[in-house]
């Protein structure tokens, strides 16, 4: 596989980036401050998930600095350069991080420094920002179907996540994050309404006869929420308690796929790109799709439609044949 970062290597950042820095780094308002204010103005109207990728992107950046420079962090963006964010991309790279990740912390400090500098361009011609897609892995009907039918035979609280895991799947790809905080007044005349959390658009759920047998195994009478995981009615709290919740979630479904056999890769997502996966391979038009998710953009849904088979290239390569002979 082609290596996208070509200089990535161990090296000896601090005594690089010591030598790059001129006697005058001190001169002007220090760049982690300015980008700190940044974030403060940006707040009120940034989603909270954007507001803390910013964050997490300025916390790195000045802990880059106070490691290569001896905790000397007044870098201003009148002496910053270009070679030092391709340092702190290498840094990040060999500290762990994946290329997604790191190119998504050089889009938000670019982003900040984009709204007091025209220099944002010059800084980051160097790394790389562009989006990277992440792996959208799908399972087959076959999953499913075993899914289906050992829900009942496993361990209680497997057991509940086997559920939420399907349920999602036949929720036509309804995110978790969704499906826990769906309440029992959206659920009128066999029809679940709900804004997902991410995009705010619209979505409704008909009830058919797999998610009504799923919703008589979860619900309790005593939870306001349709699958009785949180709690708790005040939002930020409820909130909180969907982040606990979600880290045994995924621990309790690298169990089950265990136990499905060692193909089988579950995760919170999986059900999503599932559906979309297995309504596109039966002839679902994209733009229906799309809208099930809840996508802005049927470009975005195609990230989630898992990639053609090559039995199916082949037979539409001998079709292409066929047609001009």
């Amino acid at each position: 596989m082609m290596n996208n970062y070509p200089h990535q290597a161990n090296m000896d950042f601090a005594a690089i980036v010591r030598n790059w820095f001129l006697p005058s780094y001190q001169t002007g308002e220090p760049l982690v401050d300015r980008l700190r204010k940044e974030i403060e103005d940006t707040r009120p109207c940034l989603s909270e998930s954007s507001t803390k990728n910013n964050v997490t992107a300025v916390n790195s950046f000045e802990r880059f600095i106070n490691e290569t420079m001896k905790g000397k962090s007044s870098l201003s963006i009148q002496n910053v350069t270009s070679d030092h964010i391709r340092a702190f991309e290498r840094w990040l790279l060999n500290s762990g991080k994946k290329p997604g990740y790191v190119s998504e912390q050089m889009r938000c400090l670019r982003s900040l420094i984009n709204r007091f500098s025209d220099r944002g361009r010059e800084l980051f011609k160097k790394v790389r920002t562009s989006v990277t897609p992440s792996e959208k892995r799908a399972e087959n009907e076959k999953c499913f179907r075993k899914l289906w039918g050992i829900r009942n035979s496993l361990k209680k609280r497997d057991g509940l996540y086997c559920r939420i895991s399907l349920f999602c799947f036949y929720g036509m790809g309804i995110p978790l994050i969704d499906a826990l905080f769906l309440k029992k007044s959206q659920l009128k005349d066999g029809v679940i309404t709900y804004y997902r959390h991410k995009t705010h658009r619209k979505i409704t759920i008909e009830i058919g006869e797999e998610l009504a047998t799923l919703l008589e195994e979860l619900m309790d009478d005593d939870s306001i929420y349709l699958i009785p995981v949180l709690t708790e009615k005040d939002p930020k709290k409820a909130m909180r308690e969907y982040k606990r919740f979600y880290q045994k979630y995924m621990r309790g479904l690298k169990r089950i796929s265990a136990s499905l056999g060692e193909n089988v890769h579950l995760t919170s997502y999986t059900p999503r790109h599932s559906w979309a996966s297995i309504a596109y391979k039966n002839g679902v038009d994209i733009n229906v799709i799309s809208r099930a998710l809840g996508h802005s953009n049927p470009n975005v849904t195609l990230i989630y439609i898992r990639e053609i088979e090559d039995c199916q290239l082949h037979e539409a390569s001998r079709i292409v044949c066929r047609a001009i002979r």
